[in-house]
């Protein structure tokens, strides 16, 4: 191995992600017919390749279609090159929904889990720069919108979405217009599904928390107090105007947000109106999470265009009150964001749960409810959603662009949409830092997760992002490292490491990109970014380690190394490392420089061979 890090680890009872796995798609760059003319039609109904077309009889002058754009071939005459005037950024073909056409294809997924689907998006310049479609997922007769995918008429960007939780085998993803009779076309290339995690949420749901049961017809056309969303009270406070109620994307005129994350249906809350519903839970202590935005909306003759504020509160029978803080956020997809203050219940206890919006000319959507079951995490803050715990180091003496920082979900696409969660993550430049101290409760086996991602690339040849970063473990003056990896993937990828603690204490973890500048790691303003962070002891690995061939035989070059996330001694032939034989006992306290990782290998020892003549 001359480079990169080889990884060695034992199967776990319940599985978990080493390396990036990912969903296959058929044709997903569009290339698997190389066109020799601008477009090939896709009938209503036909499947291509494995994309099938639909679209409904055009209402007006414009046509509906689906259709490969061969983009190469378009350039060649001005007259061909509408559909889109940017290159394909992978080969030379994207998809192209025209006015009310949608598609579909088959995602076939190897495991179960949280997974994320991105994909390049542009749009056509004339008539009407803008297109907008549903993302959805058919189950059987359900089809459920993950998300409202935007594109514009610039060079392609890739989006990214997340998924929720999905067994392994086949899923229905669908491309769904979700407008009539407004002539737009919107194009997209290179879709890949990424898992993210196999470890299903840990949430409580609760009676309607994503507001998709109503109790009668809803008004789609008005935000008003006539659209009741079953188990929730709305109150209008402000001059009898309705301040607090559901919406719909067909609402547009009013109070809308084109990226509804699941189903239709959202809670909106406006000025210093109220929602409020009644709980009955399990003990435990929790925290209120939810996905919400901010968007500017024509409500009640108003423009709403300011960043609003919504305090949630429990409410417990004796009337004490447990304020959890106030959400907000500018952004105006929608996010997963947490209250800031936990509440606690004894079992089977009532509360009614309150959210108030200030009273101001703003408005907030909010859609699926949950709560968080808490526990003691060793790693504080590590979706980095607070201002907390994380220190910050980076030397710009030696690297004029060296940093370490909380990256926030704006306006500015510049960083790229990757989030675990919430709207902030960790940002690594060189080789800055963040770094907490942390209790490790016992002696023990331990796993780190956290998701990484580079920077989004802002033209295709850029050469931010593909800052490797390194985990590591100090105490009293000596630091071990827990291992490395390379982050070069668009989307959140999780990586993970298994370590050994010797003992119970405070230690001090640390974060840190390893670009320097160096022959081994080349670049001056190399980025990564970092989220959901935890360090949890492991109980899942199997009774039995991974057996490794006893004439195995592995080669080092100087500069990579070997992860051996395995508990126990491996017996191999041969170890090389660095151009030199080793026998014995190998492990990270015996070869820092090659190897990480709790386990250990043994190279049987092959003694000398003597030649008389």
């Amino acid at each position: 191995m001359n480079g990169g890090t080889l990884v060695l680890a034992a199967p776990v009872v319940s599985a978990s992600v080493a390396t990036a796995v990912t969903g296959s798609v058929p044709n997903a760059t569009f290339e698997a017919e190389l066109l020799t003319t601008y477009r090939r039609s896709i009938a209503n109904g036909e499947t291509y390749h494995g994309w099938t077309a639909y679209f409904p009889a055009p209402q007006g002058p414009a046509d509906n279609s689906v259709f490969i754009f061969n983009r190469t071939v378009a350039y060649t005459n001005v007259n061909l090159n509408w559909a889109c005037p940017y290159d394909a950024p992978e080969g030379q073909q994207v998809l192209a929904l025209k006015q009310d056409a949608s598609a579909s294809t088959t995602v076939t997924l190897p495991v179960a889990g949280i997974y994320d689907v991105s994909f390049y998006t542009s749009a056509r310049s004339i008539l009407s720069n803008k297109h907008e479609i549903d993302l959805c997922l058919v189950e059987g007769a359900t089809t459920s919108a993950v998300a409202t995918v935007q594109s514009t008429n610039q060079a392609y960007v890739r989006q990214s979405f997340r998924l929720p939780w999905l067994e392994a085998g086949a899923h229905t993803l669908l491309f769904r217009r979700n407008v009539i009779g407004v002539d737009t076309l919107g194009t997209i290339d290179d879709i890949k599904v990424t898992l993210v995690s196999e470890t299903r949420p840990n949430l409580v749901n609760f009676p309607n928390g994503d507001f998709e049961i109503t109790e009668y017809s809803r008004n789609a056309t008005a935000f008003t107090t006539s659209n009741l969303a079953s188990g929730w009270a709305f109150t209008a406070t402000t001059n009898n105007v309705a301040t607090s109620g559901i919406t719909m994307p067909a609402s547009s005129g009013y109070f809308y947000n084109p990226s509804t994350a699941y189903g239709s249906v959202m809670l909106g809350i406006f000025s210093n109106g109220v929602a409020s519903t009644t709980l009955t839970l399990p003990a435990g202590t929790y925290k209120l999470q939810g996905d919400i935005c901010n968007w500017p909306c024509n409500l009640h003759n108003y423009q709403v265009g300011n960043t609003h504020q919504v305090t949630a509160t429990v409410t417990r029978a004796s009337s004490e009150n447990v304020v959890l803080g106030v959400a907000t956020t500018s952004a105006s997809i929608l996010t997963t964001t947490a209250w800031p203050a936990a509440f606690t219940v004894t079992n089977n206890e009532t509360v009614t749960l309150s959210l108030a919006g200030r009273s101001q000319k703003a408005a907030m959507l909010i859609d699926n409810l949950a709560l968080v079951p808490q526990t003691n995490p060793i790693v504080q803050n590590g979706s980095f959603e607070a201002s907390a715990n994380w220190t910050f180091v980076f030397n710009r003496d030696l690297q004029p662009k060296d940093n370490a920082a909380y990256s926030y979900l704006t306006s500015s696409n510049d960083y790229g949409l990757a989030f675990f969660d919430g709207t902030r993550r960790l940002l690594l430049v060189q080789t800055g830092a963040a770094v907490q101290d942390v209790q490790i409760p016992a002696p023990g086996l331990y796993r780190l997760v956290f998701h990484a991602a580079q920077r989004c690339p802002l033209t295709y040849n850029n050469v931010y992002g593909h800052n490797p970063v390194r985990a590591w473990l100090a105490q009293d003056g000596v630091t071990n490292l827990i291992g490395w990896t390379r982050v070069d993937d668009t989307p959140l990828v999780r990586r993970e490491f298994l370590f050994h603690v010797a003992t119970a204490g405070t230690y001090r973890f640390g974060l840190q990109g390893m670009t320097d500048n160096s022959p081994q790691f080349p670049g001056t303003d190399q980025n990564a970014l970092i989220d959901g962070v935890s360090i949890e002891p492991v109980t899942d690995l199997a009774p039995n380690s991974m057996p490794l061939p006893e004439s195995l035989m592995l080669s080092v070059a100087s500069g990579a190394f070997v992860q051996l996330d395995f508990a126990d001694t491996q017996r191999v032939d041969r170890v090389n490392l660095g151009g030199r034989f080793v026998s014995g006992v190998i492990s990270q306290e015996t070869c820092p420089d090659f190897v990480a990782g709790p386990g250990a290998l043994y190279a049987i020892p092959k003694g000398s061979l003597m030649f008389l003549r």
